[in-house]
């Protein structure tokens, strides 16, 4: 069963000159021997860490293969917010849909 790992999680955000924020979330991906060669989907929110407000999110789904136990995966996302305090990111992994 696909899970995201628990040893590395880096946020990192950057304000940019037009007031805008790119925020880089990394982490690991790990995979059962069962869904080694399969695809999967992931996709990345971020929200402010005081209130429940999702102020940015990756809207398209990225598909990957699992090619082995554990996937390094990085997303960049732009926030159109010239004043953001605090941040956490909610990720999303999930089995890929098979086309019809």
């Amino acid at each position: 069963m696909a899970s995201i790992g628990g040893d590395h999680l880096i946020i990192r955000g950057e304000q940019r000159d037009d007031d805008s924020w790119l925020f880089t979330v990394c982490y690991t991906a790990c995979f059962s021997e069962a869904d080694l060669g399969r695809r999967f989907d992931d996709s990345v929110a971020i929200r402010e860490l005081h209130g429940q407000n999702r102020i940015a999110e990756a809207h398209h789904s990225v598909t990957f293969t699992a090619t082995g136990p554990r996937v390094w995966r990085k997303k960049r996302i732009v926030v159109q917010a010239n004043a953001i305090e605090a941040v956490c990111a909610e990720i999303h992994l999930h089995p890929a849909q098979e086309p019809p």
